[in-house]
C-alpha cells in the first residue's frame, strides 16, 4: 500500500529513513573503527551493563538475533575479548577480558564519547521529548507486531 499525497504515509517514510540512515551510521562506525556491527553492539552493552551480563540477556539488550549475538560473542572469546563463564541453570555470563576492556576502550567508548557529544548539545527537555516519543512508537508498534501475529494465527 503507497498512499499518494498522504501526510502520515510521507511521514512514516520520513521516520523508517531516518531509522535506516541511523543504522548505516552506526555501521559506519563501526567500519570505521575496525570492528563487526554485532561486536561492537557487544561491547557497547557490556560498557552499560557492567561487568557481566548473561548471554540471553546480552541478545536482547543488543537488538541483534540470537545465532548472530551467540556467534560474535564465540568469535570474540576466542580472540580473547571476553570470557563465558556458567550462571545459573543453562545461563551462561559474558564479561569483558582485559583484552575486551581495552578493545572497548577504543571502539565502544569512542561511540559513546559521539553521542554524548551530539546530545550534549541538546536541551534536557529535547532529549525527554526524543526519549518519550521513541519508547511510544516502540511500545506500541510492539504491540501491533503482537497483534498482527495473533490475527495471523487466527487465519
Amino acid at each position: 500500500m503507497q498512499p499518494e499525497n498522504d501526510f502520515l504515509g510521507e511521514k512514516i517514510h520520513l521516520i523508517n529513513y531516518a531509522i535506516s540512515e541511523t543504522d548505516s551510521v552506526y555501521h559506519d562506525v563501526a567500519q570505521l573503527l575496525s570492528i563487526s556491527d554485532s561486536e561492537l553492539g557487544i561491547l557497547y552493552v557490556l560498557r552499560y551493563e557492567g561487568k557481566s551480563i548473561k548471554l540471553k540477556d546480552l541478545v536482547a539488550l543488543t537488538g541483534a538475533c540470537k545465532q548472530t549475538i551467540n556467534s560474535a560473542v564465540r568469535k570474540m572469546e576466542k580472540a580473547g575479548s571476553v570470557a563465558l563463564t556458567p550462571a545459573d541453570g543453562k545461563n551462561k555470563l559474558v564479561s569483558l577480558t582485559e583484552k575486551g576492556e581495552a578493545l572497548a576502550g577504543r571502539t565502544a567508548d569512542k561511540l559513546i564519547e559521539t553521542e554524548r557529544l551530539v546530545f550534549s548539545g541538546w536541551s534536557k527537555k529535547d532529549v525527554d521529548e526524543y526519549l518519550r516519543l521513541s519508547e511510544k512508537y516502540l511500545r506500541e508498534f510492539k504491540n501491533e507486531v503482537k497483534n498482527m501475529k495473533t490475527r495471523k494465527n487466527d487465519l
